[in-house]
Protein backbone atom coordinates (compact mmCIF):
# COMPACT_ATOMS: atom_id res chain seq x y z
CA UNK A 1 0.00 0.00 0.00
CA UNK A 2 1.46 3.31 -0.73
CA UNK A 3 1.36 6.93 1.27
CA UNK A 4 -1.34 8.80 0.93
CA UNK A 5 -0.58 11.50 -1.97
CA UNK A 6 0.09 14.27 0.44
CA UNK A 7 2.22 12.02 2.82
CA UNK A 8 4.19 11.04 -0.23
CA UNK A 9 4.77 15.08 -1.31
CA UNK A 10 6.14 15.46 2.03
CA UNK A 11 8.87 12.81 2.12
CA UNK A 12 9.67 14.09 -1.27
CA UNK A 13 9.94 17.05 -0.26
CA UNK A 14 12.45 15.81 2.84
CA UNK A 15 14.17 13.58 0.01
CA UNK A 16 15.10 17.23 -1.80
CA UNK A 17 17.18 18.05 1.81
CA UNK A 18 21.00 17.30 1.64
CA UNK A 19 21.89 14.02 3.09
CA UNK A 20 18.57 13.01 3.82
CA UNK A 21 17.38 9.52 2.13
CA UNK A 22 14.17 7.84 1.67
CA UNK A 23 14.06 5.95 4.70
CA UNK A 24 15.01 9.07 7.17
CA UNK A 25 12.39 10.96 4.58
CA UNK A 26 9.74 8.87 5.58
CA UNK A 27 10.54 8.97 9.13
CA UNK A 28 10.65 12.77 9.17
CA UNK A 29 7.46 13.00 7.32
CA UNK A 30 5.70 10.52 10.15
CA UNK A 31 6.83 12.39 12.80
CA UNK A 32 5.64 15.96 11.62
CA UNK A 33 2.43 14.04 11.72
CA UNK A 34 2.53 13.18 14.85
CA UNK A 35 4.04 16.62 16.32
CA UNK A 36 1.70 18.69 17.40
CA UNK A 37 3.78 21.08 16.76
CA UNK A 38 4.09 20.66 12.95
CA UNK A 39 2.32 23.41 11.95
CA UNK A 40 4.34 25.97 13.72
CA UNK A 41 7.47 23.79 12.05
CA UNK A 42 5.40 25.21 8.67
CA UNK A 43 5.21 27.96 9.46
CA UNK A 44 8.59 28.87 10.45
CA UNK A 45 10.06 27.93 7.32
CA UNK A 46 7.42 29.48 5.02
CA UNK A 47 8.47 32.74 7.57
CA UNK A 48 12.19 31.77 6.80
CA UNK A 49 11.50 31.93 2.70
CA UNK A 50 9.55 35.25 2.37
CA UNK A 51 11.28 37.14 5.27
CA UNK A 52 14.72 36.79 4.40
CA UNK A 53 16.91 38.10 1.49
CA UNK A 54 20.13 37.49 0.40
CA UNK A 55 22.26 40.82 1.04
CA UNK A 56 23.71 42.38 -2.44
CA UNK A 57 26.78 43.47 -0.76
CA UNK A 58 27.92 40.16 0.55
CA UNK A 59 25.34 37.81 -0.12
CA UNK A 60 24.62 36.61 3.63
CA UNK A 61 20.63 35.68 4.78
CA UNK A 62 19.22 38.30 6.40
CA UNK A 63 16.45 40.40 6.85
CA UNK A 64 17.49 43.69 5.54
CA UNK A 65 19.46 44.51 2.79
CA UNK A 66 22.34 45.74 3.51
CA UNK A 67 22.68 43.11 5.73
CA UNK A 68 23.54 44.28 9.16
CA UNK A 69 27.30 43.66 8.75
CA UNK A 70 27.29 45.33 5.44
CA UNK A 71 24.66 48.21 6.71
CA UNK A 72 27.21 49.01 9.95
CA UNK A 73 29.42 52.17 9.60
CA UNK A 74 32.20 50.38 12.13
CA UNK A 75 33.36 47.75 9.99
CA UNK A 76 36.86 47.79 8.24
CA UNK A 77 35.28 48.52 4.87
CA UNK A 78 38.59 47.63 3.05
CA UNK A 79 38.64 43.64 4.54
CA UNK A 80 36.95 41.25 3.28
CA UNK A 81 36.57 37.37 4.76
CA UNK A 82 35.35 34.94 1.57
CA UNK A 83 33.17 32.03 3.57
CA UNK A 84 31.53 29.20 2.36
CA UNK A 85 28.05 29.58 4.21
CA UNK A 86 26.12 31.84 5.96
CA UNK A 87 26.60 29.45 9.43
CA UNK A 88 30.30 30.56 9.13
CA UNK A 89 29.26 34.04 9.33
CA UNK A 90 27.69 33.21 12.08
CA UNK A 91 30.49 31.21 13.59
CA UNK A 92 33.09 34.55 12.90
CA UNK A 93 30.26 36.71 14.62
CA UNK A 94 29.52 34.98 17.77
CA UNK A 95 33.64 34.90 18.05
CA UNK A 96 33.87 38.42 17.98
CA UNK A 97 37.38 37.90 15.68
CA UNK A 98 36.46 39.79 12.42
CA UNK A 99 35.67 43.69 12.39
CA UNK A 100 35.60 43.75 8.62
CA UNK A 101 33.01 42.27 5.94
CA UNK A 102 31.94 39.40 4.59
CA UNK A 103 31.18 37.62 1.20
CA UNK A 104 29.42 34.71 1.34
CA UNK A 105 29.82 32.10 -1.76
CA UNK A 106 26.90 29.98 -0.50
CA UNK A 107 29.21 26.65 -0.47
CA UNK A 108 32.51 25.53 -2.16
CA UNK A 109 33.71 23.67 -5.49
CA UNK A 110 31.81 20.05 -5.42
CA UNK A 111 31.90 19.49 -8.72
CA UNK A 112 30.91 15.84 -7.95
CA UNK A 113 28.00 17.29 -6.01
CA UNK A 114 27.06 19.34 -8.46
CA UNK A 115 28.77 22.78 -6.85
CA UNK A 116 30.78 24.11 -9.77
CA UNK A 117 32.62 27.79 -9.81
CA UNK A 118 28.96 28.94 -11.42
CA UNK A 119 26.59 28.01 -8.87
CA UNK A 120 28.88 30.08 -6.28
CA UNK A 121 28.84 34.23 -5.60
CA UNK A 122 32.27 34.19 -6.92
CA UNK A 123 31.67 36.59 -10.14
CA UNK A 124 29.86 39.02 -6.96
CA UNK A 125 33.10 38.48 -5.69
CA UNK A 126 35.04 39.42 -8.62
CA UNK A 127 32.96 42.68 -9.12
CA UNK A 128 33.36 43.54 -5.58
CA UNK A 129 37.13 42.98 -5.74
CA UNK A 130 37.07 45.53 -8.95
CA UNK A 131 35.29 48.15 -7.11
CA UNK A 132 31.24 47.50 -7.84
CA UNK A 133 29.79 49.28 -5.44
CA UNK A 134 32.77 51.47 -4.65
CA UNK A 135 34.27 49.19 -2.33
CA UNK A 136 37.85 49.92 -2.07
CA UNK A 137 38.66 46.40 -0.57
CA UNK A 138 42.64 46.19 0.35
CA UNK A 139 42.87 42.52 1.81
CA UNK A 140 40.97 39.59 1.15
CA UNK A 141 41.03 36.76 3.78
CA UNK A 142 39.80 33.19 2.49
CA UNK A 143 38.08 31.68 5.35
CA UNK A 144 37.30 28.18 3.84
CA UNK A 145 37.69 24.73 4.54
CA UNK A 146 40.92 22.99 3.59
CA UNK A 147 39.95 20.04 3.11
CA UNK A 148 37.12 20.84 0.59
Amino acid sequence: MAYPAPLEELVEAFVRLPGVGRRTAERLALFVLRDPGALKLARAIERAVSDTTRCKVCGNVSETDPCVVCGDPKRDLGRVLVVEEPTHVESVERAGVWKGRYHVLFGALHPAEGLEERSLAVPALIARLRGAGGEKIEEVVLGMDPDK
